[in-house]
Formats: structure tokens, sequence, C-alpha cells
């Protein structure tokens, strides 16, 4: 009946229907115009007379109106939910802290409304006024069953939003994890260029800085260049080899 509500006109006041994005935007206010119309277009749709008998009838409207301010706290948290698993790109953990708040909430709302739902199904044991009349009785019997329904629908869409938010949340969750990952691979491939630069360029700094010494002076230009080249070719095959030594052949054998 919350979520169905028969008679529109009548039930515009509550809030009822799914708000559309200009609802959301002025919610609050409808919200304190319908809490303040409350006690005027309380009972419009009831029976006076069945009111007047059975407990349950007569408050079925304030169940009304709980459940389908409930009904708008999740399609805020629904929306909510819906933005963070959309645009969490550069603010991973402020994400997931308001789906973790987010959660929270659901589980409060959910335990509320399980008490509610306890109390329709147990509210011949409370002791309340109640119809007699068969006709009456049916009618009452109807809008009880139809509370209980609508409270359990909204228990459910509890339970799916709150499973909603921890995936989002492990998805956004992993996909930090995989980003710093991935940068981490990057981090660590420029510093393999960076070593694998070092094997080329520290054994010529070593032979320049060899031969820049002045223990010994070579006369021949020629002598010495092609004593500097041999040098510089004995060690640069010795820091290749270095380099890669699990590629040499006698390694691949093993």
């Amino acid at each position: 009946m919350a979520l169905n509500p028969p008679d529109a006109d009548i039930f515009d006041v509550f809030d009822l229907a799914k708000p559309t994005t200009t609802q959301q935007s002025h919610m609050s206010n409808q919200a304190s115009q319908s809490t303040y119309r409350l006690a005027e277009q309380y009972g419009i749709s009831l029976n006076r007379n069945l009111m007047r008998m059975d407990a349950l009838y007569a408050f079925s409207e304030l169940f009304t109106v709980a459940l389908s301010s409930e009904n708008q706290f999740l399609n805020m948290i629904q929306l909510e939910v819906k933005i963070r698993a959309r645009s969490f790109f550069g603010q991973e953990e402020a994400c997931i802290d308001t789906l973790s708040y987010c959660k929270g909430l659901l589980e409060e709302h959910a335990d509320r409304l399980r008490e509610v739902s306890a109390l329709l199904e147990t509210e011949e044991c409370n002791g309340w006024p109640k119809a007699t009349d068969p006709n009456d009785l049916a009618t009452r019997e109807a809008v009880s069953r139809a509370l209980l329904k609508d409270c359990k629908y909204l228990l459910h869409r509890c339970s799916v939003l709150a499973d909603r938010a921890v995936d989002v949340a492990d998805f956004i969750r992993n996909y930090a994890m995989l980003h710093a990952s991935e940068r981490s691979i990057s981090q660590a491939k420029e510093v393999g260029r960076l070593t694998l630069l070092a094997y080329f360029f520290l054994p010529l700094s070593f032979v320049t800085s060899l031969f820049g010494m002045n223990f010994v002076e070579f006369r021949n230009w020629r002598v010495a260049l092609i004593t500097a080249l041999c040098v510089f070719v004995g060690v640069m095959i010795v820091s290749l080899v270095i380099c890669f030594w699990d590629y040499m052949p006698w390694r691949r054998k093993k």
C-alpha cells in the first residue's frame, strides 16, 4: 500500500511516488510540508468507524508515512551508490569510506524494518483493539498484509543495497590495488632500464678514469687508443657477462 497507493491524490501528500530529479532537489521541503499537513490530512482515505474500533487500522497511515520515507531513503542511498560506482577515479579512499557509511546506515534501517515487521506479524499478541465485524476484519487484514508486504520488500531492498555497496567498495579497492601494482611495475621497469644503462656506462667511466691517470705516458696516440679499446672491450665483456648471467648458454642447460 505504501509503495503502490490506491489513491494517488490522497497519498501524494505523503510523497509515496519515487522522486524524480526535481523532486529530489526539493525533498527536504516536501518532507517538512508533509509533516506539517499530517494532522490535517491524516485519515482521509480511512474508514472512520473502523478506525474507532481497530488500532492497527487507525495507525495504518502512520505506517504508510514511515514506509514511504524509508523508500525515499533507499532511493537516495541507491543513487549515492550508483554515483560512487561511476565516479571514483582519483578519490578511491573517500568513495570507500562513503560506501562503508552507507552500508552502516542500511544495516540500521534494516534493523528498524525488522522491528516493524515483527510488530506487524505479532500485532495480535499486543492486546490492541481489533475489529470483530467480518467485513471490517477483512479490510484491516488486507491493510495489515499490505503493510507487512511493503515492509518486507523494503527490508529486501536494504539487503540488496548493502550487498551492492560492499561489491562496489570491493571493486574500487581492487581497482586501487591494481592501479598501485601497475605503478609499481612501471617504476620497476624504469629502475631496470637505469640498471642496464649502468652496466654500459660504468665500465666506460672506469676505463676513462683509469687512462686519465698520469702514471704512464703514451707517446704514440695509436698505441694509446688501441690499448684503451682493448681494456674497454675486456671490461665490457666482463660487465655484460655479469649483466646477462642468467641467459648464458651454460645457465640454460641447467
